[in-house]
């Protein structure tokens, strides 16, 4: 339960840290600001996964599975799960697995795409018109 709740904890302040990056972003580029504070998330997200990675893999928090699960699991869980993805991609291509690395980003990236267009067609035939 301890951990739930330390997950919890960083989740929420994890995605409060995305969207007061993305709103900044939106405050400076206006007329790109949702793609740009979303890119920026994500490639942030992804340097800290790897700094925090590589942190817990070399060192003693590794064997702290609160801290573990605050930073990882919660704050860049919430902030971007395209940490996890980077991370995922860099554990197959360092155990040798490069054509399941390449399969991997390229499929899930393709996949969520599509996914999001088909939930988008499903939701314009199941909304009246009038309320789109």
């Amino acid at each position: 339960m301890q951990l739930a709740l330390v997950i919890a904890l960083g989740g929420a302040l994890g995605a409060t840290a995305r969207w007061q990056i993305t709103q900044e972003v939106a405050r400076r580029l206006p007329d790109t600001a949702a793609a740009w504070g979303t890119f920026a998330v994500n490639v942030s997200g992804s340097l800290v996964a790897g700094i925090v990675a590589g942190a817990l893999l070399y060192s003693n928090f590794g064997e702290q599975p609160l801290w573990r699960g605050f930073v990882l699991t919660g704050f860049l869980g919430g902030f971007t799960t395209f940490s996890a993805y980077s991370l995922d991609s860099v554990k197959l291509i360092e155990r040798g697995e490069i054509f399941n690395a390449a399969l991997y980003a390229v499929a899930s990236v393709v996949l969520a795409i599509v996914a999001a267009a088909v939930g988008l067609l499903i939701m314009r035939n199941i909304i009246p018109a009038e309320r789109l």
